[in-house]
């Protein structure tokens, strides 16, 4: 079974921005995309955050390329408005992060990649847990193990 994740906008700026402090761990997450390990996906709010916040670091030219790749490999996912409201009623402290939960939760996604947990620990249902990009490429490490027999050995040509 693929396990399907919601990438947060934070993940999307940090894969793409070298100067964030978690670029590493969402490039691994994002070569673990490339190789379809996992299906990602998104809201288009975390597609225009994105080109908003880039183009001080990005040329448009950039930016189009970045939006191209995304939309090859993430897939783009609706907001209804009863997603709004179940956000609201929630009183969260960041609505922007309440909606983009409810989309992933109401897709009825396996988890929700966020560079910035914090802000989701009084929204956080057990059906959805919010992980950083290292916790769910370390998952990943282990659905691997696991998928191949948990073969875990290192060839040395000295070994006889």
């Amino acid at each position: 079974m693929v396990l399907k994740a919601f990438l947060d906008t934070n993940i999307i700026l940090d894969v793409f921005h070298r100067d964030r402090p978690f670029h590493l761990s969402a490039k691994e997450l994002f070569s673990y995309l490339d190789t379809n390990k996992f299906e990602a996906f998104y809201s288009e709010s975390v597609l225009t955050s994105m080109t908003y916040i880039l183009r001080k670091a990005m040329t448009p030219p950039q930016i189009n390329s970045a939006i191209k790749y995304l939309i090859h490999k993430v897939h783009l996912l609706p907001c209804f408005q009863s997603l709004i409201q179940s956000s609201l009623a929630k009183n969260p402290p960041d609505f922007e992060d309440a909606l983009l939960y409810e989309i992933a939760l109401h897709h009825q996604l396996d988890y929700f990649i966020t560079s910035n947990i914090k802000d989701f620990k009084t929204i956080e249902m057990a059906a959805l847990p919010v992980v950083k990009a290292e916790v769910f490429n370390n998952i990943l490490k282990k659905e691997e193990k696991y998928n191949y027999g948990n073969y875990d050995f290192v060839y040395s040509p000295n070994e006889k």
